[in-house]
């Protein structure tokens, strides 16, 4: 049975973390900051290994190993974030039970 999808809240209220913009007292969600390391790390690796082509974007075969406890934050958010941003979504995800 298909579960309905419900609006995903991207700040926290906590001390520490990147800031909302235009609202001191909150912080952007991880799952949503993260990606932004993902790409950048990936890209940056790719320069330095002089990588011809695009890494991750529409020529590659993107698989994410992760635990089950994340199942639903890289089965829904991340691959939209992905699509959102011109990005290839992952391929194939593996679960590991945690």
């Amino acid at each position: 049975m298909a579960k309905e999808l419900k609006d995903w809240c991207i700040t926290r209220n906590l001390e520490w973390g990147v800031r909302f913009p235009g609202h001191g007292d909150l912080v952007v969600y991880v799952w949503v900051d993260a990606p932004i390391g993902y790409i950048s790390f990936t890209e940056e690796w790719r320069r330095t290994l002089v990588v011809t082509g695009k890494v991750l974007r529409h020529d590659s075969r993107i698989i994410h190993f992760i635990g089950e406890d994340i199942t639903y934050h890289h089965c829904i958010f991340w691959p939209a974030m992905l699509k959102g941003a011109g990005y290839t979504q992952p391929w194939l995800l593996l679960l590991r039970a945690c």
